[in-house]
């Protein structure tokens, strides 16, 4: 199983748009966004995709509002604060914080971190955890796909 995963789109809506076509195209029918994803139309654009299961964390710049509230209603869609999940076995925290998915790791572990916010994409260990940032597709950073359940990480640049 391989699951996409984005950060920090902002308002590059077509750049998502473009990205979800890609993935669906390549079957892979898992997201991950680590936030800061609002911006105007990007509901209509999960809404157009509803294969593709999308575990989205609210960001800084992610406002409540209609947009916000219109990702909540989707059925494919789940939006949090700290998302933790399991996929194959493979424990998930996202936080769109860094020290916020961090913390969530000391109090509840997981095999799998992954934070946006700084726009520097990222892939380390940290105590036997893997720990991802993407960066900014906004930036131009890409994404990456994550292999399950080997975790290998493959950062790719287009679509």
């Amino acid at each position: 199983m391989e699951i996409a995963i984005i950060s920090d789109s902002h308002y590059a809506v077509e750049s998502v748009e473009r990205l979800m076509a890609h993935i669906e195209e390549k079957k892979i029918t898992h997201l991950i966004h680590a936030g800061d994803f609002i911006g105007q139309g990007i509901d209509k654009v999960f809404e157009r995709y509803p294969g593709i299961t999308s575990y989205i964390a609210r960001g800084n710049c992610d406002m409540y509002g209609d947009v916000m509230e219109s990702m909540k209603k989707l059925p494919n869609v789940t939006v949090g604060e700290i998302l933790k999940f399991e996929l194959c076995d493979i424990r998930f925290i996202v936080s769109h914080i860094p020290g916020m998915a961090l913390s969530a790791l000391s109090k509840s572990g997981a095999d799998v971190v992954i934070h946006g916010h700084t726009h520097r994409p990222l892939i380390e260990t940290f105590k036997n955890t893997l720990v991802l940032n993407p960066g900014s597709i906004m930036d131009g950073d890409g994404f990456m796909v994550l292999d399950l359940p080997s975790l290998k990480v493959d950062r790719r640049f287009n679509f």
